[in-house]
């Protein structure tokens, strides 16, 4: 379980593995991009509250503490590798038409969008004024 569709996870694959990071530097191989994807995002899944262990054990045997951390860390590298190719600011006609749905939805003129950030949410909520945890 990776909460994403097979079909962005295979794309995801297929765009990094072929990266540097995923090349072994010793005399060792690495396990396969696909298994490190996997133990990547199912790390991910867990709500930020998943020890490396627990991840480890999850994805079951030959998985050491050591080898999450690794293939995070891999992962992670190749994934933000991509930032310039996907992450962009739009042409100039793209802005003005967002610009325009934008500010017929919302009456906030000349403006693009709005961005308050990323939610996290945690599994559980504090049990210290747990309202002060979210947006």
């Amino acid at each position: 379980e990776v909460r994403m569709s097979r079909k962005s996870f295979l794309i995801i694959l297929m765009k990094t593995r072929d990266h540097t990071v995923f090349v072994s530097k010793g005399p060792k191989s690495q396990k396969p991009v696909l298994l490190q994807l996997l133990v990547t995002f199912r790390r991910l899944s867990f709500y930020g509250n998943a020890s490396v262990g627990c991840v480890a054990r999850y994805c079951g045997v030959g998985i050491m503490l050591g080898s999450v951390i690794n293939y995070a860390n891999r992962c992670v590298k190749a994934i933000l590798s991509l930032k310039l190719t996907y992450v962009c600011w739009p042409p100039e006609l793209d802005k003005n038409l967002s610009k325009n749905e934008f500010g017929a939805e919302s009456g906030f003129t000349n403006y693009i969008g709005i961005i308050d950030g990323t939610l996290f949410p945690f599994a559980n909520e504090p049990h210290i004024k747990p309202p002060s945890y979210f947006s």
